[in-house]
Formats: structure tokens, C-alpha cells, sequence
């Protein structure tokens, strides 16, 4: 499954790899990534990527419920893959997060950058 924990600069990362998946894979993954995250009490560091995906409502509705009930131990946040229509979703998101918003990034290596500083 194309979620893990990686270690970058010393700093532990759940990364969330949605590349190329659908709608069913896509809800595995936050399903296993909620699974995750209930097995630690760390603060979270989230790397997610959204590259050449379709972000379905259903997928939406449950990340956006994730987020809101994680949105305390969620530090910070980098994700990829943002274009088209993801970025008004994207703003939306952010919006319901508040001062935990989740800032775009081009580049995994400036992403990664970004979470262990």
C-alpha cells in the first residue's frame, strides 16, 4: 500500500503516496492512514501526494473529516500534485483547517525541506 512512515533529516513522516490511484485505492489509503496515525500519539508530519488523481467527493468528505478530528497532533503539512480543480478544493480544505492549513509544493525534496525544518 502506497502509505508509509519515512524518516527525512530526523524528522518522522507519514506519507501518503496517492499517485495514480482510484477512488477505492485512494479510500484504503486513508483508511490505513487513520490506522497509522491511531497507533502513535506523535505530533504529525503528513506528506501527501496528489499527482494524477481525481479527487472524488466521497474521497473529499473523508479526508476532510480526518483532518478536522487529527486537525490538533497535525504540525505540518506538504502536499503535491495540486492543480486544476484540486486547487479550489485544495482552498477549501485549507480553509477548514485554519492555522493547520497545508501548503503546495512542486517539488518533494522542497516538501520534505519544508516538514523537517
Amino acid at each position: 500500500m502506497p502509505i508509509n512512515w519515512i524518516n527525512y533529516k530526523g524528522r518522522k513522516i507519514l506519507h501518503e503516496d496517492f499517485k495514480k490511484l482510484n477512488k477505492e485505492e485512494m479510500i484504503a489509503v486513508v483508511d490505513r492512514a487513520i490506522e497509522l496515525v491511531n497507533e502513535t500519539d506523535e505530533d504529525l508530519y503528513l506528506l501527501i501526494d496528489f499527482t494524477d488523481t481525481f479527487i472524488s467527493e466521497e474521497f473529499f468528505t473523508k479526508v476532510k473529516n480526518m483532518g478536522v478530528y487529527y486537525r490538533d497532533r497535525i504540525k505540518k503539512s506538504a502536499v503535491l500534485g495540486i492543480s486544476g480543480i484540486k486547487k479550489v478544493l485544495f482552498t477549501a480544505f485549507n480553509a477548514l483547517m485554519g492555522s493547520k492549513g497545508f501548503k503546495a509544493f512542486k517539488d518533494e525534496t522542497a516538501a520534505k525541506n519544508f516538514l523537517a525544518e
